[in-house]
């Protein structure tokens, strides 16, 4: 986000610009907001797939099943080295 606040101040002309870190204290403090940081990243495949359509669930199900077999095998695998 700063780097668009960046980027704008250029665009406009405005020399007299917050630092990133009282720019990040008034995002945070007045306007109460903050950025999403998801617990886990989604491979592209899942990301896809849970917001597609119903029609186009059906043409990715093959390749979908594929990634979670995958997955799940990446995991026992990983487990497996642990013990």
């Amino acid at each position: 986000m700063y780097c668009l606040y960046e980027e704008y101040c250029v665009r406009n002309n405005i020399t007299r610009k917050a630092t990133e870190s009282m720019y990040r204290t008034i995002f945070k403090d007045e306007f109460n907001m903050s950025s999403f940081q998801p617990k886990k990243d989604l491979y592209d495949v899942c990301h896809k797939y849970e917001k597609c359509s119903t029609e186009d669930k059906l043409e990715m199900e093959k390749e979908y099943q594929l990634h979670v077999q995958n997955k799940n095998l990446a995991r026992q695998l990983k487990n497996a080295d642990k013990e």
